[in-house]
């Protein structure tokens, strides 16, 4: 009563009598929707989303938020070391050494 959308669509195209136990049921269906687990990332992932020569400081920004949010106790000051790490070298980026922010939400609103 609960499987919604493509589960529910994949529950109706189990053969009939293809089940014989509860842990049947739960073995194929973690089998089938193993991938779409949400997984808990690390702040050593967040050094892979990078700005890149090409990218503007707001599309990385939006990125880069959006990879943090999947990770719990992340700390201030990796999030501002990962930040400046990963931007692509310009006055900007000096200006970020000579003044670092404290936290992400400085850099958003002061920069």
């Amino acid at each position: 009563m609960t499987l919604e959308q493509v589960a529910l669509e994949w529950y109706y195209s189990l053969s009939q009598n293809s089940v014989d136990s509860f842990e049947t049921i739960y073995m194929r269906f973690t089998t089938r929707f193993a991938d779409s687990k949400l997984m808990v990332g690390c702040s050593t992932s967040l050094q892979h989303v990078t700005q890149g020569d090409t990218k503007m400081l707001r599309q990385y920004m939006a990125r880069f938020s959006n990879a943090t949010l999947g990770i719990p106790n992340l700390y201030p000051a990796v999030v501002i070391h990962l930040l400046m790490v990963s931007l692509k070298p310009s006055p900007f980026l000096d200006s970020l050494y000579a003044d670092p922010p404290e936290n992400k939400d400085d850099f958003v609103q002061e920069r």
